[in-house]
């Protein structure tokens, strides 16, 4: 066959070459040229290494269990060409990535496990934030009103005792007394009663505060 392609050697041919060669030749071959035991057709042995020729020499990204297809391929590929030694090999190797893919496997469902135990840890810790940040908008928007109506109050009160002391005044007047007596600030009696005279003032009932 070397002789008729024009090969000086085997090597000469690349790898697909030999597989499309061995799948033409498949039916011709002698009995005792291939061992195939495998359950498979031998087109389909010869025609399954090309994806591993193809990786290699176009250096193609490949996954784990990828790779262990493409050992698996090379292995009855070994087999069938009588090859026991590299195929003992290759099942060394094919055995090593399966232990390696299992772990693998193990290793990446730990850290699915792991990632939804954190990202549940951050979605509780978010519904707490968005709580805490709803009772603070809600406490500032309470303590707001609470300041207005004690605001609102605190003017009722400036005011009733600003016309209490204009009552007073225009009393005193109307009896004929046009002395004005002020209210001593040191004298609590006398305060007091200037704002018990205020209790007739015509003022309304609140005063009420809006806004700043």
């Amino acid at each position: 066959m070397v002789e008729s392609k024009g090969w000086d050697c085997a090597e000469a041919a690349e790898l697909t070459m030999w597989t499309k060669t061995l799948v033409k030749l498949s039916d011709e071959l002698p009995a005792d040229a291939v061992f195939n035991d495998s359950g498979m057709p031998l087109s389909t042995v010869f025609s399954s290494i090309d994806s591993l020729r193809h990786s290699a020499v176009h250096r193609l990204p490949t996954s784990a269990q990828g790779i262990q297809k493409m050992v698996q391929s090379a292995i009855r590929l070994a087999m069938t060409l009588g090859d026991n030694t590299r195929a003992a090999i290759l099942e060394l190797v094919e055995a090593g990535l399966d232990r390696r893919i299992k772990d693998m496997k193990l290793n990446k469902n730990f850290l699915e496990n792991r990632m939804d135990c954190q990202l549940q840890m951050i979605r509780e810790q978010r519904k707490e934030l968005d709580r805490k940040e709803n009772e603070a908008v809600s406490a500032m928007f309470r303590e707001d009103i609470e300041n207005k109506v004690l605001t609102g109050s605190i003017l009722e009160t400036l005011v009733r005792e600003a016309f209490s002391l204009h009552n007073h005044w225009e009393s005193r007047l109307k009896m004929g007394n046009g002395t004005l007596l002020m209210p001593d600030k040191n004298n609590d009696d006398s305060i007091e009663h200037v704002r018990e005279s205020s209790k007739g003032a015509d003022l309304g009932d609140e005063v009420d505060i809006f806004d700043i």
